[in-house]
């Protein structure tokens, strides 16, 4: 089973692509700048940004492993009840709007800078009042309305998620998981549902599967005793994912091939990376800092200081220093909330909201 720190490398790995596809996964992205791709071409760059959008999935995929982890850990096999199940939601859903908010105000504080109300929500004082209201609660790609920042549109997603996975886990218990992850692919197949959300259900799933059949623990135990077993192993994990990115560049059938990129790409950074001193250390702080990351280095590069970034001139120094400001400005954040006492107010609130629900029955 993956351990939180596990789960944090990936969530680290997934975190460069991210960066990697939103800075080169278009031309237009940075028209007007020198871009020296050498020892690659720049259309090759922009080919590995594009398929470095399986990055949304790799969270997805994690999202659904990590709540089924923790749902079984807290509930087991038991059916909770209704109050149970507001509780587990509220919990999840206030930690993930808690840091969403902090980072949405500050964005409101520094839009001078390049990025103003005004600009993402218009000039129209009760339209621009309405998409400002859809925006704080996350909802905007739900809503198709405008963002103050356009790459906050997963976070209709993770609401998505957070609010479905109780009933997804409930029926696994009862049903099994194999069972809901051939449901669920045969429902958007059945239905021919092309929605950008729908890409994301069979990671979603495959993540929940995944932690029910212990296939990253099955996997590492496999021939283990064997002379050779670990390096073997590792290979084929590279080799499917290669072949399974190879295939990604021309066609997705209804999201598997993205799934099976995660999952693997997920049990190779286990088998791999994290045996690799300095390496496991850096992906694990990303990891830790990647939501904060999610939220703000869009406004960096693409708003705020365009110029500053792609001066650099070379991919991979460009993505380096995206990074590591991103991670600085992930970390003052971090030091301002624990200042001035944010977090523990947010968790006193989640405690006052969740004791709302007690008195159902």
């Amino acid at each position: 089973m993956f351990t939180k720190e596990e789960t944090n490398r990936c969530k680290g790995i997934a975190i460069l692509m991210m960066l990697f596809h939103h800075l080169f996964n278009d031309y237009e992205e940075y028209a007007g700048y020198i871009v020296e791709y050498w020892p690659l071409t720049g259309d090759q760059t922009i080919h590995l940004g594009l398929l470095c959008k399986v990055c949304v999935t790799i969270f997805v995929f994690l999202s659904g492993y990590g709540i089924a982890a923790v749902y079984t850990a807290k509930f087991g096999k038991k059916e909770p009840d209704r109050g149970q199940m507001w509780k587990f939601t509220i919990s999840r859903y206030w930690k993930l709007m808690a840091g969403y908010w902090f980072i949405f105000i500050l964005a409101l504080l520094f839009s001078w800078l390049g990025r103003t109300p005004v600009q993402a929500y218009g000039t129209d004082l009760k339209t621009a009042v309405v998409y400002f209201l859809i925006d704080f609660f996350g909802l905007s790609f739900a809503f198709h309305t405008p963002t103050l920042n356009p790459t906050w549109w997963y976070m209709s997603v993770a609401l998505y998620i957070i609010f479905l996975m109780p009933f997804i886990m409930r029926l696994v218990k009862k049903t099994g998981s194999f069972l809901i992850l051939a449901a669920g692919l045969s429902l958007l197949q059945l239905l021919e549902i092309q929605s950008v959300a729908s890409t994301y259900v069979f990671g979603l799933l495959l993540g929940v599967f995944c932690f029910e059949n212990d296939i990253f623990g099955r996997w590492m135990r496999l021939y283990e005793k064997k002379k050779g077993s670990f390096l073997v192993k590792s290979i084929l994990l590279f080799l499917i994912n290669v072949l399974l990115l190879k295939f990604r560049m021309n066609y997705n059938y209804y999201g598997i091939v993205d799934g099976l990129i995660a999952m693997t790409l997920c049990g190779f950074s286990m088998m791999v990376f994290s045996r690799i001193p300095l390496v496991n250390k850096g992906l694990e702080i990303l990891g830790i800092h990647s939501a904060n990351i999610f939220l703000i280095h869009n406004l960096l590069y693409s708003y705020y200081f365009l110029g500053f970034y792609y001066s650099f001139r070379y991919p991979a120094v460009i993505l380096a220093v995206l990074t590591v400001t991103s991670l600085l400005v992930s970390a003052a954040i971090e030091r301002i909330k624990s200042w001035i006492g944010y977090d523990k107010v947010m968790k006193e609130t989640e405690k006052r909201i969740s004791a709302v629900n007690f008195s159902i029955k």
